[in-house]
């Protein structure tokens, strides 16, 4: 576990808080932990340096309520699990809500669910993500390349496809194609950002 997870702590108001809050229906929204929530957004946003901790798009400067505090085991599933830091991260509405909503299937085995070999995905708290999974980006004003490089046959694998991550490759990856269709003045550019895609994978296969 990642140790600024174990290094966190609720202070007496919020513990308080968490605690009125456990005994509703839908804890994560009652009334009491406002100020909580905003706090472990903000905690988490910083984790996973704003990005979405599964896809690792950039969050930055985006309007709060576009960036979702994702429970990796949902809550409506997982209710004692709702505040437990380890159980939370920074996640983009397309990771969170339109695909992983409240299903588990990336869950195994039996054990301690604080256990990183519980998870089939690249757990943002238990792993350290990049070891699995890494976007490139490479991009001239409108014009740009996104490639997902799989450093893993299990974790890396599972995540790029669990989370279709292809479909984000192969729309920007065509925007590219198209601009330089269109506009050949971007035919330069768009050869330079892909040879410098290429040199990093490259360096990333040697490590």
């Amino acid at each position: 576990m990642r140790v600024e997870i174990t290094e966190f702590i609720f202070d007496d108001d919020e513990q308080a808080a968490i605690t009125e809050a456990m005994s509703a229906k839908k804890p994560w929204y009652h009334a009491s932990v406002k100020d909580v929530r905003r706090r472990i957004k903000d905690f988490h946003l910083r984790m996973t340096a704003d990005t979405c901790c599964y896809c690792q798009r950039d969050l930055r400067g985006e309007f709060t309520l576009v960036i979702d505090v994702e429970h990796v085991l949902p809550s409506s599933l997982y209710k004692p699990q709702t505040f437990q830091m380890w159980n939370l991260s920074a996640s983009c509405k397309r990771c969170n809500m339109d695909i992983k909503k409240n299903d588990v299937s990336f869950l195994q085995g039996s054990g301690s669910l604080k256990d990183s070999a519980r998870y089939k995905l690249a757990h943002p708290n238990f792993d350290d993500v990049e070891d699995h999974l890494l976007r490139l980006v490479e991009q001239v004003g409108r014009t740009r390349i996104v490639k997902y490089v799989k450093r893993t046959r299990d974790k890396g694998h599972y995540t790029y496809e669990y989370f279709r991550l292809r479909e984000l490759e192969t729309s920007s990856y065509d925007e590219a194609q198209g601009a330089n269709r269109t506009d050949p003045d971007h035919v330069g550019n768009f050869e330079s950002m892909r040879s410098r895609v290429d040199a990093l994978l490259v360096s990333i296969d040697k490590d």
